[in-house]
């Protein structure tokens, strides 16, 4: 499977760069997934805020990890709010830029939600054209196979 390249996508004009400063909102729950966030440095927290009770903590985000990409690739709103816990440098990959990348590459996509305590964890599996697996849990990471 090709690397994914940040910098050839900006130099594309298909992605930006957005500082995030701490406490700030990434994107809110129930809001269109229009972008793939690739945390370059900084901390996100993934918090699902419902009316009649307190917030609660889902995940932490570090650097090297994604965000949105449940919502981006299920065509759904987001299901949880993403904040800013510290000053955060985020790579933002429009949808049509990172279904672009991946058609030529993946032959399979398969993204299942699984049940826990703090909510739930999504587990995801690409599969490109050579059948080499990359796979991952959580809000971001993975591993290759």
């Amino acid at each position: 499977m090709r690397a994914f390249d940040p910098p050839r996508e900006l130099d594309a004009g298909r992605a930006t760069w957005i500082s995030l400063p701490g406490g700030t909102t990434l994107f809110n729950t129930g809001e269109v997934s229009d972008h793939l966030y690739l945390l370059r440095t900084g901390r996100l927290a993934a918090v699902r805020r419902d009316a009649a009770a307190e917030p609660q903590f889902l995940g932490l985000i570090r650097p090297g990890e994604v965000a949105g990409e449940m919502a981006l690739i299920a065509g759904a709103p987001h299901s949880a709010q993403v904040v800013a816990l510290r000053d955060s440098e985020i790579f933002a990959l429009p949808r049509e830029a990172f279904f672009d990348a991946i058609e030529s590459e993946v032959v399979e996509i398969n993204v299942a939600k699984t049940s826990g305590q703090a909510g739930f964890s999504p587990q995801w599996r690409l599969i490109d054209a050579t059948g080499e697996t990359a796979t991952g849990c959580g809000w971001g990471g993975g591993s290759r196979s």
